[in-house]
């Protein structure tokens, strides 16, 4: 039965969804976090010929080998061999890959034993000394391998050995699909990778990646990667999507939420539309989600993994339910917000009670399991029948004798979200006008009417109007 509560505002904080963000430009390839290596930031990686680093995570962003050390004064590393490298830099050099934040940089050096840490940093001092700073920040990769190997050496160990040569069959794409598979540092996976590659397919991701480490983007302008890039990008994954237009990421989130599962065209056009800043935050929070081991759906660990990610996308978090609004209460506060008012929707949840916010979520939570079409009201009232009536009570049921041209009348009487006069008209309707002016209903929200369109209304559903209302 439809019940006319069908516009309950997705709380889209709540609910983050990537489940049509499977583009391969945006999955498979994602910009670097770093373009060059850079100070407290990285961390080795699998390298193919010529030094170029190919990777071992869900995209090319995650495949850049970044390093890490603050530019103070230095001892000569003329005296220091460590042939096999340091641990205590080397997992130096782990933590401050993880950390997105100067405490978290600085934590990771507290914890770090001062020889490591000497270690570290001399790489960046003979980095700065031979003049391989980068365009943007950072050093040139190329560069600190040619001038400071033995640095680097002493610090991480000897770069592993070189792959095999290519003798397979794979793509470009294939080659990258198969080294995204391959566990951090695992060299013989690696080599089984490119000795299954045919050679041109390794060649083109060589380019790309090139193409990638060469690119003058700053830190994080995945869109600023792609567009310079969009020719190797192609080649390798046969399309490109470069972002063009205004929207941010909240924008670029839910239209790709509106978009079925395998609609590619539908997926590239989310992209399309999208500003560079709504691009560039929404592959920092993919790239975060992604990596955070979290399980699917599970939003509560994506958001404490990604916090600041999130607060990137999608502002400040709600604040907690701490008021006495009921769960009926609350979902009127938010239908009251102007469309996309985050503030005015974190206002309704903080004067919420605990106890509204979970009810309502509940339903939330229902209608996504569903998986009804987001404007089938009859869908949702049966599935969430449950969820539903706890929020708002039974459904009023028509039982009375009102036609449905008389029930029509009462229900335009009624103030907006009253809900005691919408059900008082709905008890005084007979059940035959109730059914007709759902019918009329249901075809308005099928044809995307406006609700004051009436040309619009009458040009889809004049039968279905004209039944209820008892003219043309």
């Amino acid at each position: 039965m439809y019940r006319p509560y069908s516009h309950i505002f997705t709380i889209l904080s709540l609910m983050l969804s990537f489940g049509c963000a499977g583009s391969e430009e945006s999955d498979v390839f994602g910009e670097p976090e770093q373009t060059s290596f850079q100070r407290d930031g990285g961390r080795g990686s699998l390298r193919l010929d010529g030094g170029l680093p190919i990777g071992n995570d869900s995209a090319l962003d995650e495949q850049m080998a970044d390093s890490a050390a603050d530019m103070g004064e230095v001892e000569s590393m003329e005296d220091a061999q460590v042939p096999m490298g340091d641990p205590g830099c080397r997992e130096l050099a782990d933590c401050l890959a993880q950390c997105s934040d100067p405490d978290c940089s600085l934590a990771c050096r507290r914890a770090a034993p001062v020889d490591s840490t000497a270690l570290y940093d001399a790489i960046f001092a003979c980095g700065s000394a031979n003049n391989c700073n980068a365009e943007g920040g950072g050093y040139d990769p190329q560069c600190l391998a040619m001038q400071c190997a033995a640095e680097q050496e002493a610090c991480l160990g000897p770069p592993p050995p070189p792959p095999p040569p290519p003798m397979g069959d794979l793509t470009c794409s294939e080659l990258e699909d198969c080294l995204v598979e391959c566990p951090s540092g695992d060299t013989g996976c690696r080599d089984n990778c490119v000795a299954a590659s045919s050679e041109i397919g390794y060649e083109q991701l060589i380019a790309l990646q090139s193409c990638v480490s060469e690119a003058s983007c700053q830190d994080g302008d995945s869109a600023c990667v792609v567009r310079t890039c969009q020719n190797q990008i192609r080649t390798c994954f046969g399309s490109v999507v470069v972002p063009m237009g205004v929207n941010d990421c909240r924008t670029l989130n839910d239209c790709l939420g509106e978009c079925a599962d395998g609609d590619q065209p539908c997926v590239d056009t989310c992209f399309i539309d999208s500003s560079d800043d709504g691009y560039n935050s929404f592959q920092a929070l993919s790239r975060c989600v992604r990596g955070s081991n979290c399980p699917a759906g599970d939003g509560d660990c994506q958001r404490a993994e990604c916090e600041a990610e999130f607060e990137g996308c999608f502002g400040p978090p709600a604040p907690p339910p701490t008021g006495n609004l009921d769960c009926q209460g609350l979902n009127d506060c938010v239908q009251n917000c102007p469309e996309g008012d985050q503030a005015c929707i974190n206002a309704c949840i903080g004067n919420s009670s605990q106890i509204g916010y979970d009810q309502l979520v509940a339903i939330y939570d229902c209608f996504d399991r569903s998986m009804c079409a987001e404007n089938d009201a009859e869908c949702r009232q049966m599935a969430c029948q449950m969820q539903l009536d706890t929020c708002f009570g039974p459904a009023a049921m028509p039982m009375g004798n009102l036609s449905c041209s008389e029930f029509n009348n009462c229900l335009s009487n009624c103030p907006d979200n009253n809900r005691d006069c919408t059900d008082n008209c709905i008890r005084q309707s007979s059940p035959a006008a109730f059914a007709l002016f759902n019918a009329a209903i249901r075809c308005i929200e099928a044809a995307d009417c406006p609700p004051n369109d009436a040309q619009c209304q009458q040009l889809n559903c004049g039968n279905e109007i004209q039944a209820c209302l008892g003219f043309p």
